[in-house]
C-alpha cells in the first residue's frame, strides 16, 4: 500500500536521533544518500604508451535515478615535455566501460588522447624534481542499482618520458616533496 503523509515538523520521541531502517532511503533531490572514499600513497612509474590503472573505487547505488559525483585528486610527476594523460572510466558489473569525459573538446584524430579524461603534462627539466596535483570532477548518470567501479589510469607520452603517480620522477625520497598521495570520493546524489 503506498500513501502520502503530510506533515510540518518530525522529531524524535526519545532523545535527538531519529532513524531510518537499514535498506531505506528517504530521497530528497539533491541530498548525498552515500559516499565512500579510498587515498592511495603508491608509487607509480611508467613509460607505457597504454593506460595503466593506479586507483579504483566501487559504489553501488541505492536509486536507478541516482547520480554519482566522481571527485579524484591525483599527485603526479612527469620527464621533461612530458605529455601525460589520465583517464577516468565507470564499469558496471558486467557490463561495459564507459570513460567519463567533460566537454567535447577532445581531438578524434588525436589516438594516443582520445580516450584522456584529463591532463598530467609537466613542462620543463626542474619539473622532474616535483610533484604537481591535479583534480578532476565529474557527474556520472549509470541508471543502475548494480555495482559501479570507478578507476584512474595514467599514460606516458612516449617511452622516453616517463610519467609517475605519488612521486617525482627524480629522487622520489630527496625531501624536497611533500608526501604525494591520491584520493577518490563517490557520492550518490539523489534526484
Amino acid at each position: 500500500m503506498t500513501g502520502q503523509i503530510n506533515v510540518n515538523k518530525i522529531a524524535a520521541r526519545t532523545g535527538n536521533t531519529i532513524t531510518v531502517e537499514s535498506g531505506d532511503v528517504i530521497a530528497q533531490p539533491g541530498s548525498v544518500i552515500q559516499t565512500v572514499f579510498t587515498a592511495s600513497d603508491t608509487k607509480i612509474h611508467t613509460t607505457s604508451a597504454s593506460y595503466v590503472e593506479y586507483l579504483s573505487l566501487a559504489i553501488t547505488p541505492k536509486l536507478a535515478t541516482s547520480k554519482i559525483f566522481v571527485k579524484t585528486v591525483t599527485s603526479f610527476g612527469g620527464a621533461a615535455n612530458s605529455y601525460a594523460s589520465g583517464k577516468c572510466d565507470r564499469t558496471i558489473s558486467g557490463g561495459a566501460t564507459t570513460v567519463l569525459k567533460n566537454g567535447t573538446h577532445h581531438h578524434a584524430d588525436t589516438g594516443r588522447f582520445a580516450d584522456a579524461s584529463f591532463s598530467l603534462q609537466c613542462n620543463n627539466n626542474n619539473d622532474t624534481y616535483k610533484v604537481w596535483v591535479n583534480s578532476f570532477d565529474f557527474l556520472d548518470s549509470p541508471s543502475t542499482t548494480t555495482t559501479c567501479t570507478y578507476k584512474l589510469h595514467i599514460l606516458a607520452d612516449a617511452s622516453s618520458r616517463a610519467s609517475t603517480v605519488n612521486r617525482s620522477v627524480s629522487n622520489p625520497s630527496d625531501g624536497y616533496n611533500t608526501p604525494g598521495n591520491t584520493t577518490m570520493t563517490l557520492m550518490e546524489i539523489a534526484q
